[in-house]
């Protein structure tokens, strides 16, 4: 494949100022985007190298820990919280969170390295737009590092540890690789669920010593994919919070999660259309919860005026879920949360396109309106509730979450 290859190629670069760090892995999702005619526009890439992610830094005691959160999470509340929960069972712990990006003409001064690093990218690429939109990736993570190491300076603070919420997005597997070759330990939380038909990488590329895995099912799954590093089931960030307000059910209601826009659209056409036209048949309302990530524009045609009700970022997928009577989802790491709050939910599959994201739930599992009015049946029998408790068991373990965490990051500091 093409983007195999130019990972390849730039893992091969020893960028200047950048050196022994396998830049191709850093922008991994960089090069695996949708190649667009916008992205490689000159204005537009001149405009984000005076761009820069505005990160807060907050110390807690002697902060011998960096905990990182990139900007790749600006607009996803729900993982800067899951980010936040855990890094309030830690102490001694220097927090770098991204809120926003600001305008910063003092990004002149790297130019002269900028140019260096679009001299280096003519092996890889013959298009000057291409070797500027790729430069501008390097830069935004450089600088990243770049600011954070001033910051430790100019405070006296000397940090040995890092865990990053996903390490293999750009900027946190940039801290990562840095971390590895100065010999200090790496930690990574996992931020959700992967499908490793098309999302390998999200175990793959993972190079911290320790990567906390959201369940047994996920490592078995890592393990499966190839994944051979550190690997110690903690739990979900996701699970470490309040879970929801208690809102009060809203009666014959039946609640859709979408998908990400990185799965096919084809699942979120069939699944909006098979519960609406059971909803029609059961007069039951459709409710549906929008991903934050998607355009939400193109399902609109698709669905009546009546008995619909939609929501956005507005409400949290743990508010939503503890409002629906029943949930649907189709590959959303939703469907953790919803059987984690005990509300009946089941997965819709695209028939004969099963990516089997959650391992050893069968039982649940839905293709069309007879399937589904069969589980629904079946709720609250002896039978439906031991299934459910396998799927629990295997897909979330402990119920203490936290202090398995504390356990956890305290045990790899005292080895560090």
């Amino acid at each position: 494949m093409k983007e195999h290859s130019i990972q390849s190629d730039l893992n091969k670069i020893d960028f200047i100022k950048c050196e022994n760090i396998k830049m191709g892995d850093v922008l991994h999702y960089c090069i695996n985007e949708e190649h667009t005619k916008e992205r490689y526009k000159i204005i537009r890439i001149l405009k984000n190298i005076f761009l820069k992610d505005s990160y807060k830094y907050i110390n807690n005691g002697r902060a011998d820990m960096l905990a990182l959160c990139s900007g790749d999470y600006n607009h996803r509340p729900e993982h800067k919280s899951a980010f936040k929960n855990v890094v309030a069972l830690t102490d001694n712990n220097m927090i770098m969170i991204c809120d926003n990006k600001v305008f910063c003409f003092s990004q002149i001064k790297y130019i002269s390295l900028f140019i260096k690093w679009v001299k280096q990218l003519k092996s890889i690429f013959t298009e000057l737009d291409e070797r500027l939109y790729y430069s501008g990736q390097i830069l935004k993570v450089f600088v990243a590092y770049n600011d954070w190491q001033n910051i430790c300076k100019k405070n006296n603070i000397a940090v040995r540890l890092l865990m990053t919420y996903c390490d293999v997005m750009p900027v946190d597997s940039y801290f990562t690789q840095k971390f590895n070759n100065d010999n200090k330990m790496t930690i990574t939380l996992q931020h959700g669920t992967f499908n490793i038909n098309n999302n390998s990488w999200g175990y793959l590329g993972s190079r911290s010593t320790y990567f906390l895995a959201e369940s047994q099912a996920a490592k078995d799954t890592a393990i499966e994919a190839g994944y051979k590093g550190n690997m110690i089931v903690a739990g979900s960030p996701h699970h470490l919070g309040d879970s929801g307000e208690n809102k009060e059910k809203v009666m014959n209601s039946i609640g859709v999660v979408m998908n990400s826009p990185m799965q096919p659209i084809e699942d979120n056409l069939q699944m909006l259309k098979l519960v609406q036209d059971y909803c029609k048949q059961n007069n039951k309302k459709l409710y549906i919860k929008w991903h934050p990530a998607d355009d939400n524009s193109k399902y609109l045609n698709i669905l009546d005026k009546d008995n619909v009700y939609t929501y956005g970022t507005e409400i949290s997928i743990d508010n939503f879920c503890s409002m629906m009577e029943i949930v649907v989802v189709s590959a959303s790491t939703s469907f953790l949360t919803a059987i984690k709050l005990g509300i009946p939910t089941f997965l819709f599959i695209r028939k004969e396109n099963d990516i089997n994201l959650f391992p050893k739930t069968d039982y649940v599992k839905f293709s069309n309106i007879k399937e589904l009015e069969k589980l629904i049946s079946e709720i609250n029998t002896e039978f439906y509730n031991q299934k459910v408790m396998e799927i629990k068991q295997y897909l979330i373990g402990t119920n203490n979450l936290k202090e398995n965490y504390r356990n956890i990051i305290n045990k790899i500091r005292e080895t560090g």
